[in-house]
């Protein structure tokens, strides 16, 4: 039995990698969420170009939408479009624009069928003038999920697909799947969130998130006195909920 030196197996493993259509970690380029301990929920320590993140939600309202896009804003404020695809017409524009998006920088996709959606959102994520692609799905196939990873690292766009806590342990090409629970708080939005399952080693496995709409910042905070508040939210969600 050969043994080969380290240098050459990591060459040969980074090729294999290449023929199988992955990216390691090191070849990705990682996208602070802005929060270092969310950022530690992903492998890498951040959002990756050309990788798909789901985020789970436990009930409309949760405000689930919103997190996502709070997480990754800062992807935007070095360039390029946010595509939402929203087949079911619920977005709301000035909420975007209260989440600190720029507007003109939104293109909104409004398909008329499922099958159009998911097209819509393949084409968005192989653009390379597109840095985010945000939708709603509530079914996702292993094939269409695969097809979406391939094209997020065609040309390095992040998919933010907002789908049931259902879709959990179900099977995935996204690079990481977040359980998001909505907290009580009596001056902030609050969420748990929770790293259910990642393709790679992270330095966290959960963290409670707050946002702060005056300062329109997204913080961690302490865990001790979380409350769940899944029917509340959903009974008192905003129109600025995604």
């Amino acid at each position: 039995m050969r043994i080969l030196p380290p240098q050459l197996a990591a060459q040969l493993q980074s090729q294999v990698a290449q023929m199988e259509g992955l990216k390691t970690t090191t070849e990705q380029e990682v996208r602070s969420t802005g929060t270092p301990e969310f950022d530690a929920l992903f492998p890498g320590g951040g959002l990756c170009a050309g990788s798909i993140t789901e985020w789970l939600s436990p009930a409309p309202g949760a405000g689930v939408g919103t997190l996502a896009l709070l997480a990754a804003r800062g992807v935007l404020a070095r360039g390029g479009m946010l595509v939402i695809c929203d087949s079911q017409r619920l977005l709301y524009p000035p909420a975007l624009a209260a989440v600190g998006i720029d507007l003109a920088q939104v293109i909104i996709v409004q398909a008329k069928d499922a099958a159009d959606h998911c097209w819509a959102i393949d084409q968005a994520l192989r653009s390379p003038a597109v840095a985010l692609v945000y939708a709603s799905l509530a079914e996702l196939d292993d094939k269409t999920s695969r097809r979406f990873q391939l094209a997020a690292e065609t040309s390095g766009a992040i998919g933010l697909l907002l789908r049931p806590a259902t879709a959990r342990g179900q099977p995935t090409w996204a690079e990481v799947q977040l359980a998001v629970t909505p907290l009580v708080s009596e001056a902030e939005r609050q969420w748990s969130v929770e790293c259910a399952r990642a393709r790679g080693p992270t330095a966290r496995t959960r963290v409670v998130v707050a946002w702060n709409e005056i300062a329109c910042s997204l913080r961690t905070v302490s865990s001790r006195h979380e409350t769940p508040a899944v029917s509340l939210a959903s009974r008192l969600a905003r129109a600025t909920s995604a």
